[in-house]
Parts: structure tokens; sequence; C-alpha cells
């Protein structure tokens, strides 16, 4: 895991209203604003993998197997929860979630003794703020190598050209997208290894493509930001859980660092994994 201090950023993407032109791919939910953080956080520069998620869990929900460095995936918002749990445990440290049942039929959420998800000390899932501040690490441009979507790379109606998916698609620093993210345009139809991509300046990979990565927030998939914007943890309750990074099978724009989505806590694809938190 990696640390990153307490402070203030500029969560969302522009709209066009300011200085800035408006990030190409953005959604209205992606309201720019000012985010405080007040304490450190670690979280961690990999996604979890298959191999750490089976020696600790005891059973392997992913589909793709044979790929112990690969993300774990086929799981839920719960077994996510349920794993941080585990390494808390194992650490010695508070548990940050009540969980019952087992494997893939536990149901779990925060526990009662914590009033935010930040005055737990121990391992949980990164709220929406904390996990873009790590994605961003420093940049305000749509990719934390600097770079933006070109305006022919998303059309008006939010559905991306298939031309995005033939790889080796430029950046407006004269990077490419291939160079930072696995995703449509450079896929073998599966998740790859963690750590195959560039990272980003603060030393993190993967936070575009590979897989999407469960936050905490509760989120209704179409509403802007809720809550305060110091130390945010999204709404207290809704259908979906927040969503984070894009994956294998995404189009450009879902890799940005701004983008949201969210789907029932309870779903399980082969697209979607998580990484780890914990507060300093």
């Amino acid at each position: 895991m990696t640390c990153i201090g307490p402070g203030t950023f500029t969560m969302g993407s522009p709209d066009g209203s300011g200085a800035e032109p408006e990030e190409v791919g953005r959604a209205s939910w992606e309201t720019i604003h000012e985010v405080t953080l007040k304490g450190g956080f670690y979280i961690g520069v990999y996604e979890v993998t298959q191999l750490e998620f089976e020696n600790l869990m005891g059973y392997q929900p992913s589909d793709h197997t044979g790929c112990d460095d690969c993300p774990a995936v086929n799981l839920d918002w719960h077994e996510a929860a349920a794993f941080a749990n585990a390494v808390s445990d194992s650490a010695g440290l508070a548990e940050c979630y009540t969980c019952s049942g087992f494997g893939e039929w536990v149901i779990c959420s925060l526990d009662s003794v914590f009033a935010i998800p930040y005055d737990c000390e121990g391992y949980r899932l990164p709220t929406e703020a904390e996990w873009e501040v790590a994605a961003r690490a420093g940049t305000t441009s749509a990719f934390s190598n600097t770079g933006n979507l070109l305006s022919g790379d998303s059309d008006g109606d939010g559905r991306d050209d298939t031309s995005d998916c033939s790889g080796r698609l430029p950046l407006d620093d004269g990077s490419t997208v291939d160079d930072i993210a696995v995703y449509c345009g450079n896929d073998s139809g599966l998740t790859e290894e963690v750590g195959t991509k560039d990272d980003n300046p603060w030393g993190l990979y993967d936070m575009h493509g590979n897989v999407w990565e469960w936050c905490y927030d509760w989120w209704d998939g179409i509403s802007d930001y809720f809550g305060d914007s110091t130390d945010p943890w999204g709404s207290a309750t809704g259908p979906d859980r927040a969503l984070r990074g894009g994956s294998w099978l995404n189009y450009p724009r879902n890799l940005r660092s701004a983008q949201r989505y969210g789907i029932d806590p309870y779903t399980d694809y082969d697209t979607v994994g998580f990484r780890l938190a914990r507060s300093e």
C-alpha cells in the first residue's frame, strides 16, 4: 500500500462553463467541486489478486482462473468487504464491517460503532473521494498521465465510436491510452495481470482499466455527488454501490479519473474487482 496525505483536491470534471473546456467523455453526474480529506490514508498499489483472495478466503470466485496475479473478479461488494475484514483480522486491527453468512453468501455493512468509514482503523473499501484523489495523483486531466481524450473519441450521446477500441488510441499530450490501461483496445477478452501498464505519478497501477473497483459509497447511478465536501462518503443508502476506473471491456471514456458508475452490491461480474484502503 502507499500513503496519501490529507488535503483538498478538485473532484469531478469540467463542464465547459468555467475557464477549462468541457472534458471529453464526461457525464452530468461529474460536477466539479473541491473535496477535503482531513486525514491521510493508505491505498493498495495493486488491485487485489486471485491468489491473495483465495489464500485468505479459502475459495475462488473468479471465472477466469489460472492467473494468480490477475485481479480477483466475479465477487460482489459484500465479498470484497468480507475480504477487507479478513485482512484486518490477520493484522490485528478492528474490522470495519459487520458481516453475516459466509463465502459467496455473505452480507456486510459498516459496523455501527463507526459513524463514518474513515473512523475505522482496519482495512476497508475506499470512498469515491479517496479513490479519485489516488487515481488523479495530483493531476487535473482526464488521465493521470496528463492526457485527455481528443474531441472525436466520444460522441454527443455518451457512446464512443468503435474505433476507440482499435488500440493505440492517442491522447492530447502525445501519449496513448494503451500506455496506462487494459481496455477494449488492447485486451485479450479477459483481465490481465496487475501492474502490466505504467503506474501513475504516485506509484499506483491499474487505476485506469483492467477491472472496475468497488468503492464504499452508495449511489443511485444517475445523480450527482451526495453529502459534505469534507470527508464525503456518499448517500446513507441507495440501490447501488459506486464503481470506479473502468475495465478491460470498456471504452476509453469509462477509464477517466472522474468517471462514475454503480451497480447493485449483490452483483458480480468478470469486469469488477477491488483494492483496499485504510485510514492512516
